[in-house]
């Protein structure tokens, strides 16, 4: 999201039934940002996203239940991702962070160059960690299709995954859909990145998930699809759209999708930490119901897909 782009209200949010035999089939379509308005794939994809958090051992029966008949973990040093396929369609899903303070304390938040641009360097690190293990795998098994998936912390490791497999692997990538993606690079690697997977990039945002204005000092790429009080707002360039009143303004004036300063950020980390050494235990703050926090959830992602 840059100073040449609008947000614009696009309607209202309408649920679609889910089935397995309709998210599968959809699965098995290009990518259409139109479906995932119109089609189960928004919660097929958000369902693999909140599996990947499931212990392993609960994987061939849940991933089953939504249609998939195989399904593989990749584990490796505290970094997860989950593969699943079904007649030639092959999902892959980055699992992401329960704990707030990963994101906000333990990742190195320097630039780092990598091919085409500069990424922060810590969710670059983070998929490096499966990166060799994980495009082996992925070249092994046949498929006509690849969705590469995430939330959070898992979905900035799905757009580099993504864009590593376009831009270095040479692999066909069908589509990337991430949840409560962080941003994750600078003005250079954003370009690249639209270069390399076009319009095969959407990422969702639910209402005042804060985690999406974070880090500071770098820049979030692909077609937004925001969830505000039950309506649907995108992003646009501005040289398309004119004449459009409220959050048909320029990105930088929406402040529930403005990136934090450097100032806001270490004030956030600080009323942070104060919380998490209150905390009855282990994960309270995704139990608290601070609205910006509980945003981020997976299964509150999962409830505004539903309409619940």
């Amino acid at each position: 999201m840059n100073s040449t782009e609008v947000i614009v209200e696009t309607g209202p949010w309408t649920p679609v039934e889910f089935s397995p035999a309709a998210f599968q089939s959809d699965l098995a379509h290009s990518f259409d940002l139109a479906r995932f308005e119109a089609s189960p794939i928004t919660e097929g994809l958000a369902k693999v996203c909140e599996l990947s958090y499931e212990p392993p051992e609960t994987f061939e029966t849940s991933f089953n239940q939504i249609g998939f008949d195989w399904q593989e973990s990749l584990p490796k040093d505290e970094m997860f991702c989950c593969l699943a396929t079904k007649d030639g369609s092959l999902v892959v899903a980055f699992r992401g962070t329960d704990q707030f303070g990963d994101i906000l304390f333990d990742l190195d938040f320097r630039p780092l160059e990598i091919g085409g641009g500069t990424a922060h360097k810590g969710f670059q690190e983070a998929y490096k960690v499966l990166q060799k293990v994980l495009i082996r795998k992925i070249q092994s098994i046949p498929h006509k299709n690849l969705w590469i998936t995430g939330h959070s912390l898992g979905g900035a490791m799905a757009v580099l995954c993504g864009y590593d497999l376009v831009r270095n692997q040479r692999e066909e990538v069908t589509g990337v859909v991430t949840f409560g993606q962080p941003l994750l690079c600078k003005e250079d690697l954003a370009n690249s990145v639209k270069d390399a997977l076009g319009d095969r990039y959407v990422r969702f945002v639910n209402n005042k998930d804060i985690i999406t204005r974070v880090p500071p000092n770098y820049v979030h790429c692909g077609q937004l699809i925001w969830w505000r009080n039950g309506r649907i707002f995108k992003n646009f360039a501005t040289g398309l759209l004119s004449g459009f009143d409220g959050y048909g303004s320029p990105a930088s004036s929406v402040p529930d999708l403005l990136p934090m300063d450097e100032h806001e950020f270490e004030f956030f980390k600080a009323d942070v930490k104060k919380a998490e050494a209150l905390a009855p235990k282990q994960g309270w703050l995704f139990e608290t119901d601070f609205p910006f926090i509980n945003d981020h959830r997976m299964t509150s992602y999962l409830k505004q897909i539903r309409g619940q």
